[in-house]
């Protein structure tokens, strides 16, 4: 079901200088009223991204409640499409806009979201949760620091590991009650490789699974990424989830969680 993956991109390197930015879509037609998101650390990004409104443009953001979060920065991003259309028998293309709503992340509590597009109002009930570890059970073979590392991401969702005793990791993982492991991530900025498992599965336990090689170059990353069942008010079911994702970090550099 699973299978390996490795990637080579310039890009990696930003995951590890920037804060995991979580989303949600907010179709100006169908709009999300309510959603939650972990709140990992103090300046964390949380983005609603509003589609589908034409040349209308997305004015007007405020939050009720700016000690939980705070307007970052809005802004529109253009895209096309081609196709081939039958009927007139040459290519055509879509034009769309889409708006990004970027919000900072304080503390937890909740906060009422408005924006208007063109004359109609808006609102996202958003909800900040404060982190709570999502693991049952983590052991990484390989890893100094006792058989079960899931405790040492209690307090943070990242932790800082001494040491690896060989070059392939293989992992096994349980996720409490209500958590959902969506994909497993093992990243070296230093040499831009990626190892992955299966992105979007959705399993509570993973046994003796092979992540990757490791290399001893640099530092290396882990990221286990969960979602839990939130609401069941959307269609899309995906908007129903909340999500998190915890960090295990190897390596000679001092990372402050």
């Amino acid at each position: 079901m699973r299978y390996l993956k490795k990637i080579c991109a310039i890009a990696l390197a930003l995951l590890f200088i920037l804060p995991v930015i979580p989303s949600i879509e907010a179709d100006a037609a169908n709009n999300v009223k309510e959603q939650a998101v972990v709140l990992n650390r103090k300046g964390d990004l949380y983005s609603i991204y509003v589609d589908n409104v034409g040349s209308k443009k997305v004015t007007g953001v405020k939050s009720s409640n700016t000690k939980v979060a705070s307007v970052y920065y809005v802004c529109k991003s253009k895209w096309s499409s081609a196709y081939y259309n039958s009927k007139l028998k040459k290519e055509s293309s879509n034009k769309s806009s889409d708006w990004t709503i970027c919000l900072n992340l304080k503390k937890p509590g909740k906060t009422n979201v408005t924006y208007k597009v063109g004359n109609k109002k808006y609102t996202v009930k958003l909800n900040v949760v404060k982190y709570k570890n999502p693991m049952k059970s983590v052991v990484i073979s390989g890893v100094q620091g006792g058989k079960n590392l899931a405790s040492k991401v209690n307090k943070h969702y990242g932790c800082n590991l001494k040491a690896i005793k060989n070059d392939n990791v293989n992992l096994s993982l349980e996720s409490k009650d209500g958590w959902e492991i969506t994909n497993v991530q093992m990243s070296n900025w230093k040499i831009q490789d990626e190892y992955s498992m299966y992105p979007d599965m959705s399993v509570t336990k993973i046994d003796n699974e092979y992540l990757g090689k490791i290399s001893k170059t640099g530092d290396t990353y882990i990221y286990i990424y969960l979602k839990k069942k939130y609401t069941n008010k959307y269609k899309d079911d995906y908007k129903n989830y909340i999500s998190t994702t915890v960090v295990y970090h190897f390596g000679k550099a001092k990372i402050t969680w």
